[in-house]
């Protein structure tokens, strides 16, 4: 399976491939065309010295004309050589005629004669200038089609940003939703906790309520145990009449003093 990070390594190097190819194909058109990179004109070769060189071949007449004429490196020397071969030195623009001017010895050795003299330096140049128009319209096909690939993968680029932004676009939805989940399952396991808490807080409420109520109730009974005591008491010793009594009448209202305060205490737990 191949990863995000191979996936880009993989664009970035069609991206280069097809800008290297534009890159040469354009060099190449230019080269055919003798234009530069922005179309202007320039001069790459000599045209005196093609000239010189072709005369020089013709008059050696060895049979080198084709192999000196792919060694034509000014674009004008084939312009000049064509017109010549028309028969028709005006197609010429006017920029040319220096040119025209440096081949006018080579008109007699390219022209249409009567007894076909010419016919194999026409056929030579024709071929060369055939050769370098099948170069060319070859280059610019590779031009173009290069810029079309470099357009689709640019636009696949394009492509592939948006929808990364669309994807970014719902992670972060994604997240946003994730932290209310988070927080609503928060306050909801509050909301939980809160009753469970609550009712054991009553229930050590009500413990404490029946603790007392039980205190309470044996109260009464530990002071009725005295009470009878004190009698018991009271009767085997023989104390003085008015020093029990006295005695007795202040447990006897400590006692209903407890039961007031156990009758309000009832009272309490019932609510």
């Amino acid at each position: 399976m191949i990863t995000k990070k191979q996936r880009k390594q993989k664009r970035h190097t069609t991206i280069r491939r097809l800008c290297h190819q534009a890159l040469a194909a354009t060099l190449i058109t230019g080269s055919l065309m003798g234009t530069g990179l922005l179309g202007n004109k320039v001069v790459y070769g000599d045209v005196k010295k093609d000239a010189d060189n072709i005369k020089k071949v013709l008059e050696e007449n060895k049979g080198k004309l084709s192999e000196e004429l792919k060694k034509v490196t000014d674009f004008n020397t084939l312009l000049v050589l064509f017109s010549i071969l028309s028969g028709d030195v005006s197609l010429s623009s006017s920029n040319l005629s220096s040119a025209i001017t440096t081949f006018s010895d080579l008109v007699n050795s390219f022209n249409k004669q009567e007894n076909n003299r010419n016919q194999a330096n026409r056929e030579a140049l024709f071929s060369e200038i055939s050769r370098r128009i099948s170069a060319l319209d070859e280059a610019t096909r590779n031009v173009m089609k290069t810029k079309q690939e470099l357009k689709m993968t640019i636009q696949d680029l394009e492509s592939e940003k948006l929808k990364k932004q669309l994807l970014n676009s719902e992670l972060d939805k994604t997240r946003e939703a994730y932290k209310l989940v988070i927080k609503t399952s928060n306050e909801l396991e509050k909301n939980l906790t809160r009753p469970q808490w609550t009712k054991n807080k009553l229930r050590k409420k009500l413990k404490k309520k029946q603790q007392l109520k039980k205190r309470l109730k044996r109260t009464p009974k530990l002071l009725n145990k005295k009470v009878n005591k004190l009698t018991k008491e009271l009767k085997k010793q023989k104390l003085p009449q008015r020093r029990l009594k006295t005695r007795l009448k202040r447990l006897q209202k400590k006692l209903m003093l407890l039961k007031k305060l156990l009758i309000k205490h009832k009272k309490n737990l019932n609510n």
